[in-house]
């Protein structure tokens, strides 16, 4: 069984007027028409330096909002919801082989958005709020500020902190 999401193309957009779904496809529609007919090597420096800064932002906030993502469908994809598991209804063994086939990562990189996703997310079991476990790195990743490179590695170190070694 092979899962895709909603088409992006242009005409090939589904009728969600209004929604997010039909936001962030037209958002990538445009996008990738003024993407198309960018010749990088004929920029000036300045506006080169200006785009390289514009796409690492918004790859930023479309990384946090990956991640965010991620974290949901893998909390809806639990074995231990049984027939309720997303993953079960979509044919799907784990949630780790559904969020492969739904957004076309490696099985490593669907474990790595999981595992961060546990500390840096808010999540909400039985549709109760819980806070992201470093709700300052959980902000910045939402806001953009921050990639997930870096939340890895600052996640990574406060929890080594917080077992007291005295790394940092």
């Amino acid at each position: 069984m092979t899962l895709t999401a909603p088409p992006a193309a242009a005409g090939a957009l589904p009728e969600f007027e209004g929604s997010r779904i039909a936001a962030i496809a037209q958002a990538a529609a445009i996008l990738a028409a003024v993407l198309d007919g960018v010749r990088f090597g004929h920029l000036d420096d300045s506006e080169a330096v200006a785009v390289l800064a514009a796409l690492e932002g918004l790859g930023r906030k479309v990384d946090g909002a990956r991640l965010r993502s991620t974290a949901d469908i893998g909390a809806r994809a639990e074995t231990d919801l049984g027939n309720g598991s997303l993953a079960y209804r979509n044919g799907c063994r784990t949630k780790v082989d559904l969020i492969t086939q739904l957004a076309g990562i490696s099985g490593r990189e669907a474990k790595r958005r999981l595992k961060l996703g546990e500390t840096a997310v808010e999540r909400t079991p039985l549709g109760l709020p819980v806070p992201a476990r470093y709700p300052v790195i959980a902000d910045a990743l939402g806001s953009g500020d921050l990639g997930i490179e870096a939340a890895e590695i600052i996640g990574g170190c406060q929890m080594v902190c917080v077992r007291g070694c005295g790394s940092i």
